[in-house]
């Protein structure tokens, strides 16, 4: 069905007709990208580290986020109200001298265009990495307009100084207009200026990335060597470890970048949460691989790098195992005077058969004996980390 025929119910007979001469919403007309096929695009970095943000931001509430989604760069679905969508901007140029008009007025006509396409929606944003988007003048920005590299800038409209907010109004005029000229949808009608946020995440590239692209606009840039600090940050919240910082850092990029170059498919809350449970629990291996036959050490290793990297994606069977525990825990503490590593070996020699089904062996690579020494290495590094998965699941506002 036709984007424009199913949003007909949503409007009055002025913006009908307003509908028929026009017939149609601005088209996204995105391809999927090749997340190292156009690097080029230092936007297409900045709008994939915008989305994690973003995503942490809302983390407690966050039901799933999708990069290139169907009307925005940023799409965020939300447990308890209406989703936000979000226009991600940047330049590898210098941040505090970008002449912003184009980029503010484009970002502008997304956003218009997204309040025609979807029926609701909670926030509108307009991120950037631009240190006045808005355009204020150098008192206010130097006075009420206080952006720091190391957090999130964000800014209601209502919020905005009175420059900022005419000038926001000015190029929504003249991204109307660009709608207006090219036959489509451009009522303001369903656009709500108090929904209106302009976001700040600053993020440069390199001096010698721009020299790289100034000498070749087709080049590509795989390995960015600037982390944001602001992600960074962002993670330091929930893990404050740096080693293990870096590695969360470089595996959210990872999962976003598919998730940009996967049309139809989200990032759930669990998805994004198991990120960080499975690289806690491969952050440090347990003392019992010492004991292991130094022959069978490599391949169990492999085997749990292997499956902590899938489970990544789906943490139920670290649920699963967590949950038994915490059952068992209780029995066996209640019954028996017995330490607390005793407890834990016991519930792995007795318990680990029913866990079995849930741990795949490829026959070609994998024994049933390193299967069965894995599972039980695997599940002592859970339990042995299950105090920093529940910290972790606090902060996602999970039980």
């Amino acid at each position: 069905m036709n984007k424009t025929s199913g949003q007909l119910s949503l409007f009055n007979d002025e913006e009908l007709q307003e509908l028929e001469n026009s017939q149609k919403l601005d088209p996204r007309n995105r391809k999927v990208k090749n997340p190292v096929a156009n690097p080029t695009a230092f936007g297409w970095l900045f709008q994939v580290i915008a989305a994690i943000v973003l995503s942490l931001e809302y983390k407690e509430n966050l039901k799933e986020v999708k990069v290139e989604g169907e009307t925005e760069d940023i799409e965020i679905y939300l447990t308890n109200t209406a989703p936000i969508y979000a226009q991600a901007k940047a330049t590898m140029g210098d941040v505090r001298k970008v002449e912003v008009s184009t980029p503010t007025k484009n970002a502008m006509n997304t956003l218009l265009n997204t309040s025609n396409a979807v029926s609701k929606y909670s926030k509108l944003i307009y991120i950037s990495n631009f240190i006045n988007p808005v355009s204020l003048d150098e008192i206010d920005l130097s006075a009420r307009w206080l952006v720091n590299g190391s957090t999130l800038f964000e800014k209601n409209f209502q919020d905005i100084p009175n420059q900022g907010q005419e000038y926001l109004r000015e190029r929504l005029e003249k991204a109307q207009e660009d709608l207006k000229n090219g036959k489509y949808l451009y009522t303001k009608k369903k656009f709500d200026w108090n929904k209106l946020y302009v976001d700040i995440m600053i993020f440069e590239s390199t001096n010698e990335e721009r020299k790289k692209i100034n000498a070749n606009p087709d080049c590509k840039i795989i390995d960015h060597h600037n982390h944001c600090v602001v992600l960074s940050n962002e993670i330091d919240e929930i893990v404050q470890r740096k080693k293990l910082k870096d590695r969360i850092y470089n595996k959210l990029l990872s999962r976003f970048y598919e998730n940009a170059a996967t049309k139809s498919i989200r990032i759930s809350k669990n998805r994004l949460m198991g990120i960080f449970i499975t690289e806690v629990i491969q952050e440090t291996e347990s003392e019992n691989i010492k004991n292991i036959y130094p022959a069978y050490r490599k391949m169990i290793e492999d085997y749990i790098d292997g499956f902590l990297d899938d489970q990544s994606m789906n943490i139920d069977v670290i649920n699963d195992i967590t949950s038994s525990f915490y059952e068992y825990w209780n029995k066996n503490t209640l019954k028996n005077n017995v330490n607390a590593q005793k407890i834990k070996q016991n519930f792995v020699n007795t318990q680990w058969i029913k866990f079995k089904e849930n741990f795949p062996i490829d026959k070609s690579k994998f024994s049933k004996k390193i299967q069965e020494e894995a599972i039980k290495l695997l599940i002592l590094q859970i339990i042995d980390k299950e105090e920093n998965i529940n910290e972790i699941r606090t902060e996602f506002n999970e039980k």
